[in-house]
């Protein structure tokens, strides 16, 4: 089946079509803002193509957002839009996502067309019914009833396809190599990679299981009151961590002043838990990138990272970041340690010394290390 496909047989001229949860990643436009290095080290293909590739794409989304607006012709283009239909088989979980066109769209279709499935305040929905209308000359009881409509099927079918095929073969109309595309956006639609603000977020489902049963553990140290600065440092010296006493100090009141004490366990977990920080050059965290993906895919063992991330932008000093499901078990957090070091050993890298940093609830990191660790 085709999705939204009835609803868009009526809405001809505007339908918005609702991005499926696991192709979030396969757009052209986040391609277009990858660092090619990047692209590169993480699926194994040769960089001078990933920067063509990323380069023509670019190119492709800038020349498509001038002029007038392809869908209503009346207004001046905000940017592009990329027109994908997706082809579904829910009961097995598969699909493929056809790239139809890249073409100029206005900011009133473009608002329409990013029709939100998770809801939207009563202004902006009447808006968009108000514009639909509009543009497919139709009633708006009956564009309520059919954006109603694609809005459910997104609930109901979209969100149940995980396994994703991509055909972008009309990217050859544009000089640009949609084979080597298909794989990039394949690869990006695999469930273990998210974006997270300007950040390429890779997950393992393997420690993501255990953190909740370990932020529990933590969180009975800390109230409990069997845990403070102290013995958290002296801890971290006894495992052959370098602790910052000062730090340690300032991330306990920090604890205490936002009272996680009182949170249920999963708000609290996203305080207690940090990563190890590597700052290296952009050829260097390619080829971490890529040796931390093949570690995190292992079977032979559990491997105690709870995700890695980077900026996926070019940066002359990016950071590549190991989480931990905790701040506090020190067996874990030298674990992780020691996977991020020998991930970077294996990728031909020299890193004399690595950072912890706690997390903030944002997901950002707070700006002071707890502890150093020693990789040689």
């Amino acid at each position: 089946m085709e999705l939204y496909s009835t609803a868009c047989g009526e809405l001809k001229r505007l339908c918005p079509r609702p991005v499926p949860p696991s192709l979030r990643l396969a757009r052209l436009g986040v391609v277009a803002l990858f660092d090619p290095l990047l692209l590169a080290g993480l699926f194994s293909a040769d960089e001078a193509s990933v920067e063509e590739l990323v380069s023509k794409i670019g190119l492709l989304l800038r020349s498509s957002s001038q002029g007038k607006c392809s869908i209503c012709g009346k207004k001046k283009a905000k940017g592009p839009w990329e027109f994908w239909s997706y082809l579904v088989e829910p009961r097995e979980g598969r699909g493929v996502a056809v790239l139809e066109a890249v073409a100029p769209v206005c900011e009133k279709c473009m608002e329409a067309l990013m029709l939100n499935p998770a809801g939207m305040d009563k202004k902006k929905w009447k808006n968009i019914v108000k514009w639909v209308s509009k543009v497919n000359k139709a009633k708006k009881d009956r564009v309520e009833e059919l954006l109603r409509s694609i809005i459910d099927e997104y609930h109901l079918v979209a969100v149940r396809v995980t396994k994703w095929n991509v055909d972008v073969s009309r990217l050859a109309e544009h000089g640009i190599d949609h084979v080597l595309a298909k794989v990039i956006l394949e690869k990006l639609a695999e469930e273990h990679f998210d974006l997270r603000a300007r950040y390429l977020v890779a997950r393992n489902p393997k420690a993501e299981a255990s953190a909740q049963l370990i932020a529990e553990e933590d969180l009975n140290s800390f109230c409990g009151g069997t845990l403070d600065a102290a013995v958290l440092a002296a801890r971290a010296m006894r495992r052959g961590l370098e602790p910052n006493w000062d730090n340690i100090a300032a991330y306990m009141d920090y604890l205490r002043e936002r009272n996680i004490c009182s949170m249920p366990v999963d708000r609290a977990s996203l305080y207690t838990q940090g990563a190890w920080v590597a700052v290296l050059t952009r050829e260097q965290r390619a080829a971490a990138m890529k040796s931390l993906m093949a570690r995190m895919s292992e079977e032979e063992e559990v491997v105690w990272t709870l995700r890695v991330e980077t900026p996926y932008q070019p940066l002359d000093r990016p950071e590549v970041r190991a989480y931990s499901p905790s701040a506090f078990t020190l067996d874990i957090v030298v674990k992780v340690a020691e996977e991020l070091a020998s991930a970077l050993r294996d990728a031909g890298l020299k890193i004399i010394r690595l950072s912890f940093r706690p997390q903030r609830a944002d997901g950002e990191l707070l700006p002071y290390a707890i502890y150093s660790y020693a990789t040689a």
